[in-house]
């Protein structure tokens, strides 16, 4: 099939997104505050909003395009953290894959999420105990500072194939770079539905008055099955200028 989503915001907005936020200023399309790449979303989080979607977020999604359990996926995404951003109080997802339950599941976390815990951007891979039980599997399988990524775009590449048993795969770029891989690991649920991506700010524990908001800043999403087999091949489909550069891996992760 090829890209099954483009929603850059410069080009579109918010056409093709569904949003969930309490706040009336939550989800808006704002100029780059990095002044590079036109119209952007701004997703902002404050503990006073309602709840949307039974939680604390703004959010867009592309839900019903999914993914499904045994396919290949890529995403792109581009996010930007402000400088100004409060380190500290409860995780934050900024982007992540969410899944479809059956029904009568367990509670659990999204298959993979991006986000910020304390000073630290990691990337957590959720997954089934077994293709029997849905209790979740934990594993942060990548982490950098924060201080990284404030006051920047940062570009990510995923290329997975999603997997309750250990068929599953994970590869992880930044900026052009492999920055992690790993295969032979379950990185979902065994679900009949599939999986489809958010981004924005979602503290599930909700804020604080120490840490009373966040703000995050996104350029879209495009998203493409298994008809790649290269980052370039899926970025060059995605219309995105820009080729892989080279990397260096240790065990795994980017040394």
């Amino acid at each position: 099939m090829g890209i099954t989503f483009t929603g850059k915001i410069a080009a579109s907005g918010l056409t093709g997104y569904n949003q969930e936020t309490g706040n009336a200023a939550g989800l808006t399309v704002v100029a780059d505050p990095a002044g590079l790449y036109g119209n952007v979303l701004r997703a902002y989080l404050n503990k006073d909003d309602a709840l949307a979607g039974s939680s604390h977020r703004s959010e867009v999604n592309i839900n019903p395009i999914l993914a499904a359990v045994g396919s290949v996926a890529w995403y792109w995404f581009s996010v930007y953290v402000p400088a100004d951003w409060i380190e500290g109080g409860n995780p934050t997802v900024l982007w992540q894959v969410h899944d479809t339950p059956d029904g009568g599941d367990p509670i659990r976390r999204p298959p993979l999420e991006f986000g910020v815990n304390g000073d630290m951007l990691e990337v957590m891979s959720t997954a089934a105990v077994s293709g029997a039980n849905d209790n979740q599997v934990n594993r942060v399988v990548w982490e950098k500072p924060l201080a990284e990524f404030k006051g920047r775009w940062t570009d990510f590449v995923v290329n997975i194939t999603w997997n309750y048993t250990s068929g599953g795969a994970l590869k992880i770029w930044r900026d052009r770079r492999m920055v992690f891989v790993e295969t032979g690991q379950k990185n979902c649920f065994n679900d009949v539905l599939g999986m489809y991506p958010k981004l924005g700010v979602y503290t599930p524990l909700g804020l604080s008055a120490e840490i009373p908001d966040h703000t995050s800043y996104h350029r879209g999403l495009v998203v493409g099955d298994g008809a790649y087999s290269t980052f370039d091949a899926f970025m060059a489909a995605a219309s995105i200028a820009t080729t892989e550069l080279e990397s260096v891996m240790f065990r795994g992760a980017a040394a």
